[in-house]
């Protein structure tokens, strides 16, 4: 069974069983876990690898001290966001992830649209640690955003709490969940088992839909304290579905402020389940409207949210730097855009066109760029690309991917955002024929230099083939929306004047 069919067949089963309205207490308990239980599905299907998960010694990193000392929460725990905030026009949910740009760490989307913004803005962080126990930070610094607070005060301890909970449950055999909430968990698990011949851990999902129902009954309060404070008309968000921001446009929906998506990554037909429902369906948790790069982005995509709510703006961060891009000698250097989900094979693939290129003598080198969730671990998971002479590893956010197409004659990827900005930006661009590289058909069907290829080989016979052609340049319009700055102001003017 093919991801395209798992992603079909999975939201027909959450829809058809009611999973949206499932609640433990009064928290809607199925948003939180949805995207956990169809990636381990993935998995166990050999679709996608162990993507943004096991680190050795998962144990060692998951406890209080680990979080407070070699994630360093300890910078950031003892500063009350409520101490720090005043009343704003618009409550801003960026996400830890930032690049270095010229000495500072920049939120790659919102930097380059808060300067132009004239109304009062907070901006609320939460830490990294909340979307992976891989990456050994709370937050970057130093940043140039201003008005910006932490949520891991909130966030440790709730942390705190839940393993005293689970300490004290363990101990006097107290359950979080009764029986009758843990038996209606094990049928849900038993059919998706049934559809997709799977044995799904069963133990493993109810201590999360038990850590989750505590998630919420704990930081409601904080963060109804916090928005009350603000008072927000208007909400911005870099969604994607941590447990941070679930809560907070779930508290949004109840007290009538508009939440607004700011596209950051490719949508398609079944990645990222995030945006992917089987039907449309008013979600709480889920923004209200989202702001897309283009007219692109709405095909294909099973947004829960009515048509109407999807309003193409454009990309600032891809506008900026279209505009400032450098000329350079791009004959040395091919780029690897690494992905968790397919990092095992796409690292093979530039091992293997190592051998190629080292064995022709060839000039060029490898660049490969690891996703933030690849940083910490891709030694021990991709020992291949250790000790090549010609394989340079940039396993951290030092330089953006704007860095790479400078430098680059051509790129390698799967799927990502930064795939469309380099075909975008002119460059020769590989995609591996892998997983989800069907939701890129578009491209390599319709784009000269855009090619699909499943060996090192096939990329040595299309640069050799290409290398001295001159690229055409294409309109990419459709994908990447022009003036995207002013179309942002106008669309944030017209919500809070409507």
């Amino acid at each position: 069974m093919k991801e395209k069919e798992i992603c079909d067949y999975f939201i027909e089963y959450e829809y058809k069983n009611n999973l949206f309205d499932l609640t433990i207490g009064n928290v809607k308990i199925w948003i939180y876990l949805r995207e956990i239980v169809y990636c381990d599905i993935l998995k166990i299907k050999g679709c996608i690898n162990d993507s943004f998960t096991q680190l050795k010694n998962k144990k060692k990193y998951d406890s209080i001290v680990s979080l407070f000392i070699r994630n360093k929460a300890y910078k950031y725990v003892f500063n009350n966001p409520l101490k720090k905030v005043e009343e704003s026009d618009l409550l801003i949910l960026t996400h830890p992830r930032r690049i270095k740009n010229a000495g500072f760490y920049d939120c790659t989307v919102f930097d380059p649209i808060l300067e132009h913004i004239n109304n009062k803005y907070t901006v609320l962080e939460e830490p990294l640690w909340v979307d992976s126990l891989a990456d050994f930070e709370s937050h970057y610094s130093p940043v140039r955003t201003r008005n910006l607070i932490y949520s891991d005060r909130i966030e440790f301890l709730f942390e705190m709490k839940y393993r005293v909970n689970k300490f004290l449950a363990k101990v006097f055999r107290i359950k979080v969940l009764n029986n009758k909430e843990i038996k209606i968990i094990k049928k849900i698990l038993n059919g998706l088992d049934e559809i997709f011949n799977v044995n799904l851990n069963k133990g493993k999902y109810i201590d999360l839909f038990g850590k989750f129902y505590l998630y919420e009954s704990f930081t409601t309060h904080k963060y109804e304290q916090l928005i009350k404070k603000i008072n927000p008309k208007l909400i911005l968000e870099y969604y994607s579905p941590t447990r941070t921001k679930q809560v907070m446009n779930r508290i949004a929906a109840n007290n009538n402020i508009p939440t607004l998506d700011f596209q950051h990554g490719m949508f398609a037909r079944n990645e990222p389940l995030m945006v992917n429902y089987f039907k449309k369906i008013k979600l709480d948790n889920f923004p209200d409207k989202i702001l897309l790069f283009g007219e692109f982005w709405k095909r294909g995509v099973r947004f829960p949210i009515e048509d109407d709510n999807l309003i193409s703006v454009g990309y600032p961060l891809f506008d900026e730097k279209k505009s400032k891009l450098k000329k350079v000698n791009k004959n040395k250097y091919i780029t690897f855009l690494s992905q968790g989900k397919i990092g095992v094979e796409l690292s093979k693939l530039a091992a293997d066109l190592s051998i190629l290129l080292e064995d022709s003598n060839s000039e060029y080198t490898i660049l490969y760029k690891t996703h933030p969730f690849e940083h910490n671990k891709w030694k021990h998971e991709y020992p291949w690309l250790l000790n090549k002479e010609n394989i340079k590893v940039f396993d951290s956010n030092e330089k953006d991917i704007y860095y790479f197409f400078e430098q680059s004659v051509c790129i390698v990827g799967v799927y990502s955002t930064a795939i469309y900005e380099g075909a975008a930006l002119n460059l020769l661009t590989f995609i591996y024929n892998g997983y989800s590289s069907n939701e890129l058909e578009y491209l390599y069907s319709n784009y000269n230099n855009v090619n699909l290829v499943s060996t090192a080989e096939d990329i040595i016979n299309i640069l050799n083939l290409k290398k001295n052609e001159e690229i055409s340049k294409a309109n990419f319009n459709e994908i990447f929306k022009e003036n995207s700055i002013e179309n942002i102001k106008d669309f944030i003017d017209w919500e809070l004047n409507r």
